[in-house]
């Protein structure tokens, strides 16, 4: 062994022996700590403002289980309909399992630390990171897919880490079992894996390329994808259809980021904690310490030039609590070799502070009234402003579609709805031109008594016009110019204003159509839309 590897061995096992912690504060209890901390500060905030969009389309889908959709693979449709019918339909109740998720984003966290090294300082460090990171807070406060990506690309990390550390191959197989539920998840955690195995072809960690345990697993990670695999041939790849659409058409999503743009939002999604993921990649890239683990640099690079090249900022998010971990290590090691241990307490209160001061622009803490005299207050232009269409409001994207006025748009269609007369009601259908809308119609409509709500976007189409002959529609959004063309008659219901939500200057148009010139059973086709 050279000396510098013995100074390295040296050192880790000082900086272990000098602690000798209780099992009350092992590296280990502390981290569940700041797991539960964690769980108490997102379901705190859980019930305030309303429901985010994709909340109400992923319910939505939750009613038409499939092994696939047009946008999205189908796990999150499947955590929803759990969610819905174990716990309830209460924002608290729906929000439960991506608190859940993030508290053990927290604790899986701070176990690869402790499986690259880390004594009880980085352990803890590594873990209050994942606490106080901006992206961190607003991704575990909404049921999305979002929340629970992180905590699968941080699994399938862990075990990739103990086969490695142990010469124990056989977490190839765990790790290949969580690449799988990954894909089922979000497809973009192909990049992490993608990544990985290049790190693994250019560090001395290839050799693992050669056990037939790494295989095995990336087989298990196939067979668990291959339900939702086969129904995008089954349904000719409707995912790359809409991909290839989106692209083509930017003022549908934004994807055309700049270099700037996208670093700028890197610092601030992690903002009180940017300086320590940083470390990160260096500790894994650079350092001695770091070298057996250096493949996780590679990944960790490649992830942010895929995203940089081809995503949107928010897409690299799950890859820093991996990088947390190594700054982690670096930060203990650096002020344990220096006498500088005394500056470890003041690096935690001062991301902590930091991380407080921002928390309000990222949860929904404040008043709405306050947020956005609060959001000026720091001089801090906050990321992610709208991902959808040209939105007109003052709140950041991620809040602002919380702000959509669902409740209100759902009251004025009952009214609509309950000013026609009885013998319409019962052949009287719900047209919605957005999902979001639609889906407020099928989760809050239900205290109204208001029929299920059909829309043409996204998966929603897919669901079909249930069966709804078009006679009398109460129809969302579309403009009267447009009903005149497709309906024998058009009568305004209501107009909606917005204050806060993702579009300020005007709510969506209710009207009434009767006498529909289209077919909704045979000519569906014609109101999809992406």
């Amino acid at each position: 062994m050279s000396a510098a590897a013995s100074a390295i061995e040296l050192e880790a096992v000082q900086e272990k022996v000098e602690e000798q912690p209780s099992r009350w504060t092992s590296g280990p209890a502390i981290v569940l700590y700041i797991a539960v901390a964690k769980l108490i500060v997102q379901l705190l905030t859980a019930s305030r403002y309303g429901f985010h969009v994709d909340e109400l389309y992923f319910l939505g889908c939750s009613e038409h289980l499939d092994w696939g959709y047009i946008d999205q693979p189908p796990l999150i449709a499947l955590i929803t309909f759990v969610a819905r019918h174990t716990l309830g339909e209460s924002l608290l109740a729906l929000r439960f399992l991506p608190a859940l998720a993030g508290a053990l984003l927290v604790w899986v966290t701070g176990s690869i630390t402790r499986e690259i090294g880390g004594a009880r300082y980085a352990q803890a460090l590594s873990a209050i990171a994942v606490l106080v990171c901006p992206a961190y807070l607003f991704m575990h406060h909404l049921l999305t897919m979002n929340a629970f990506e992180p905590v699968l690309w941080a699994g399938c990390v862990y075990f990739a880490v103990c086969s490695i550390r142990r010469d124990a191959p056989i977490n190839w197989l765990w790790a290949g079992a969580i690449a799988g539920l990954g894909l089922e998840n979000k497809y973009t955690i192909a990049t992490l894996l993608f990544g990985l195995v290049v790190g693994l072809v250019f560090t001395s960690a290839r050799k693992w390329l050669a056990a037939w345990q790494f295989w095995a697993g990336g087989a298990f990670a196939m067979l668990i994808f291959a339900p939702n695999l086969i129904w995008e041939i089954a349904h000719h790849f409707p995912f790359l259809q809409w991909q290839r659409f989106i692209r083509a058409n930017p003022g549908v999503q934004t994807f055309n980021f700049s270099v700037h743009d996208f670093l700028v939002n890197q610092v601030l999604l992690t903002l009180p904690v940017f300086a320590l993921w940083i470390a990160g990649v260096w500790f894994f890239l650079l350092s001695a310490r770091g070298r057996r683990f250096r493949f996780l640099g590679f990944a960790i690079l490649v992830v942010l030039g895929i995203c940089l090249n081809s995503g949107k900022p928010y897409y690299a998010i799950p890859i820093y609590a991996i990088a947390f971990t190594g700054g982690a290590i670096a930060v203990e090691g650096f002020t344990n070799r220096s006498n500088w241990r005394w500056l470890r307490s003041i690096f935690i209160i001062g991301i902590v502070a930091v991380g407080a001061v921002l928390a309000p622009c990222f949860l929904p803490i404040l008043p709405v009234e306050r947020f956005v005299p609060y959001e000026r207050s720091l001089h801090l232009p906050l990321p992610i402003r709208s991902e959808f269409y040209e939105s007109q409001s003052e709140f950041p994207g991620y809040l602002a579609w919380e702000l959509g006025g669902w409740d209100e748009i759902v009251a004025a269609v009952a009214r609509v709805y309950n000013a026609l007369p009885e013998e319409e009601k019962s052949k009287t259908g719900i047209l919605a031109q957005f999902y979001g809308e639609a889906g407020a119609i099928d989760l809050l409509g239900k205290k109204y008594g208001l029929p299920k709500a059909i829309c043409g976007q996204l998966a929603y189409h897919d669901f079909g016009p249930r069966n709804y002959t078009g006679d009398v529609m109460i129809i969302i959004g579309y403009s009267p110019a447009a009903l005149s063309q497709a309906c024998r008659s058009v009568q305004l219901g209501a107009t909606l204003e917005n204050r806060y939500g993702y579009d300020s200057q005007r709510g969506p148009i209710v009207n009434v159509c009767r006498g529909s010139r289209i077919d909704f059973q045979r000519n569906w086709s014609v109101f999809k839309h992406y």
